[in-house]
């Protein structure tokens, strides 16, 4: 819920941010001198707290090890007594199966190495060697607050004890015997768990000598830390402090907990956090590094303290529960919170006065920007604000300003949209990553994408495999700023391939950062097209001038080898030169009327032609241009004066290329027959060649043109022979067939009809 509701629903954000600013710069101050107030208190009563820590634990650490220090004594001067250096020279005067038979021999079992069975036995003074002795041992031990006492012989035999017998008959090189024989004091302190009594023992071993010196025997005494626990607890009157301690070890040598006395020293703290290895190694180590250390667990703080016990390798730590805030502190808080919120009531009346004259233009505005956010640009600032002698009227100016600007742009930028759109180019622009962020229709026409499943993909999407790399060289120009022109194939999504001509223009930042690049994607299909119609066009041309040309030569040629040709022979020679020449040029003008689109290149001229000269004339022709190959016109039904009407020059070239790809198609020795015939339909020329025949799967390409079926045979030819065939014989609205085997050869027949 809003909590300025509650004084006015009408506030605006910004002065409800005026209120919270001035709320804030007002509340750091007394924050600042609560904080140094509190502080200081909390400091003056923390080190008061220590002091009292540090006193209590000190005055513990002394009176803790003059307990342990009388403990040792006692033992020390239970070493020195005369009675236990006797009773231990006696005892080595015993062999040992007399010891053991002596000292309550009926609890020792020797098969079983010396295993102790003093849970079935009761300890018996009278079965020792010297039962007033052990009285005195229990005496001692009642008396001190040892749990046990035993003694050995100089051998390590045992032979008297306070309460019961040892662990073991022999105690010889155990751990605390060498190390008490290898201590200059021949004292040593042992820490340990009796697993015979299930109590945590801090045992006390020193030796026993002669006056002389001579080593007679061994004391072993386990101290009750049990009750060295209660004692130290007891000398506590408080309720909120714990006292403990901890040995080299880590266990807890003492706590007024019986049961976690030899227990880890996580076991100390609360028991929640008892599992928590983080929150007692903090407490251990601070304390152990600083003296003392302040710990909130469960929002209760503990304070904590140490310090040695003597030189016992132990360490006394004291933990208090303590609560630092006293009433003075919070009766002290109390009336700073009650300043305070009276303080902030007079801001918040005072700020809600002011800000309704300073902000309400802002909010104006702020909701009259919303509007043209929301798309209607026909909305302006009231003319009250626009005219105020202040910064809002300035701002009120400025706005009115920028609202028409931005209707002038959406004019000019829907109109730029509109151009884009119908562009008969495509557009696609590229940011610096060769991501597509923008296409115009005319892409999604091309490729067949929808808009959206393009955007953020590479424009190799348009491109086959095989472009990619030609395309990225021409690309890798552009951060350079080059501008890149290339041709290329646009790749739909149905895998239509299209020619295209793309022009990419990089794009840079004010600040000569490369931004992406724009590319007009022009569709070239159609001038393809067209340059593949010029080009067969020429193609074709060449191959129509190639045989005027060559039979030209030919005559040329024949002419200068016999200068002495008869009259008659010369006369068909000219005759025939003129008609080549004549042909050439035709072709040369058939040239021109295409290139100015006047005619067709196939558009035929007929004419009467005598079936016998136009035989004639064809054979002299061929023999010209294959004078190495058997080549045989045969005439069927025809007179001397027989005429038909056609194109005599293009027939002729038809008959040229028919027998050209014969040739080719054949071996050299191989025949090439043309035959003419002549019906009442009409002409019909036939040319037959018994080469190699043309494969079934070739047949469907033959009169293609570029297609190369009509020279398949061969590695020569422009792939346009049969095509102009076709073409002519189509233009004197007749037909042509074939027959074809093979290894036997093929059969070209063109019908002229006689209209």
């Amino acid at each position: 819920m809003d909590i300025f509701q509650f004084f006015s629903p009408k506030i605006s954000k910004i002065g409800k941010r005026m209120i919270v600013v001035i709320l804030i710069v007002s509340l750091i101050p007394f924050i600042s001198i609560e904080f140094i107030n509190i502080s200081y208190s909390y400091n003056s009563l923390s080190s008061q707290k220590d002091k009292e820590l540090k006193t209590i634990i000190i005055d513990l650490a002394a009176y803790a090890n003059s307990i342990l220090h009388k403990a040792k004594s006692v033992v020390e001067e239970l070493a020195s007594n005369p009675l236990t250096k006797r009773t231990s020279v006696d005892a080595a005067s015993y062999n040992e199966s007399q010891l053991w038979s002596t000292y309550e021999g009926k609890s020792w079992d020797i098969e079983q190495n010396l295993t102790n069975l003093k849970f079935e036995e009761q300890w018996n003074p009278d079965n020792d060697i010297d039962p007033e002795f052990s009285l005195f041992l229990n005496e001692v031990s009642v008396t001190n607050n040892f749990s046990e006492i035993f003694i050995t012989d100089a051998r390590g035999l045992v032979y008297a004890s306070s309460q019961s017998v040892p662990g073991d008959f022999l105690q010889k090189d155990e751990d605390w015997w060498i190390a008490c024989l290898q201590t200059s004091s021949r004292t040593f302190i042992e820490f340990g768990y009796d697993n015979s009594t299930n109590q945590f023992l801090m045992d006390i071993i020193t030796s026993v000598n002669l006056d002389n010196g001579t080593f007679v025997g061994m004391i072993k005494a386990g101290y009750d830390v049990t009750d060295f626990s209660k004692e130290l607890q007891a000398a506590i009157v408080s309720d909120t402090i714990l006292i403990f301690s901890i040995n080299t070890k880590g266990k807890m040598f003492t706590h007024p907990n019986s049961s976690l006395v030899g227990e880890e020293a996580a076991r100390i703290i609360p028991i929640t956090y008892q599992s928590n290895k983080e929150i007692v190694d903090e407490l251990m180590n601070e304390t152990l590094s600083t003296g003392n250390c302040i710990l909130w667990i469960d929002n209760i703080e503990f304070r904590t303290g140490y310090s040695s016990i003597g030189n016992w390798d132990i360490v006394l730590f004291i933990i208090e529960k303590a609560s630092i805030i006293n009433n003075a502190i919070i009766e002290q808080l109390y009336i700073s919170i009650g300043l305070f919120l009276f303080a902030i009531i007079i801001i918040v009346i005072g700020t809600l006065i002011l800000s309704y004259s300073l902000v309400q233009p802002v909010v104006t505005i702020s909701a009259l920007s919303k509007e043209v956010a929301d798309g209607n640009l026909s909305v302006d600032v009231a003319n009250d604000i626009k005219e105020r002698n202040d910064e809002y009227g300035e701002l009120a100016k400025s706005f009115s300003v920028m609202i028409e600007n931005l209707r002038n742009q959406i004019s000019l930028l829907r109109l730029q949209n509109f151009i884009v759109d119908n562009l008969e180019e495509g557009i696609v622009l590229e940011d610096n990553e060769e991501f597509i962020t923008f296409v115009n229709p005319r892409i999604v026409e091309m490729s067949g994408y929808k808009e959206e499943e393009l955007i953020r993909k590479k424009t190799s999407i348009f491109l086959p495999k095989d472009e990619l790399v030609t395309v990225e060289k021409e690309t890798s120009k552009r951060p350079a700023g080059i501008i890149s022109r290339y041709e290329t194939v646009f790749l739909s999504k149905d895998g239509i391939k299209t020619p295209v001509l793309i022009t990419g223009g990089p794009i840079f930042s004010d600040d000569g950062n490369f931004n992406g690049v724009l590319s007009v994607v022009t569709d070239i299909s159609e001038q393809k097209k067209w340059q593949l119609v010029k080009d067969r066009f020429i193609a074709s041309t060449s191959h129509e001038l190639r045989t005027p040309v060559t039979i030209i030569k030919g005559y040329i040629e024949f002419l200068l080898k016999d200068p002495d040709i008869p009259k008659a022979r010369k006369k068909r020679i000219y005759d025939s030169l003129s008609r080549s020449i004549n042909r050439l040029v035709g072709l040369i003008e058939n040239v021109h009327e295409i290139s100015t689109n006047k005619t067709s290149f196939f558009d035929i001229v007929p004419h009467t032609v005598n079936l016998n000269v136009f035989s004639r004339i064809l054979q002299e022709q061929l023999h010209l241009l294959y004078p190495r190959r058997q080549i045989i016109v045969n005439q069927v039904h025809l007179i001397n004066e027989e005429t038909v009407i056609f194109d005599e020059d293009k027939i002729l070239q038809a008959i040229h290329n028919l027998v050209s790809n014969a040739i080719k198609n054949s071996s050299k020795d191989s025949i090439v027959e043309i035959t003419l015939f002549l019906k009442s339909k009409g002409l019909t020329v036939s040319v037959q060649d018994f080469g190699v025949g043309i494969q079934i799967q070739d047949i469907f390409y033959l009169f293609q043109p570029f297609s190369h079926k009509d020279s398949i045979y061969s590695s020569k030819g422009s792939g346009l022979g049969l095509f102009i065939v076709k073409n002519i014989v189509l233009a004197h609205r007749g037909y042509i067939e074939f027959h074809s085997e093979q290894i036997l050869g093929s059969t070209f027949v063109i019908v002229l009809h006689n209209n």
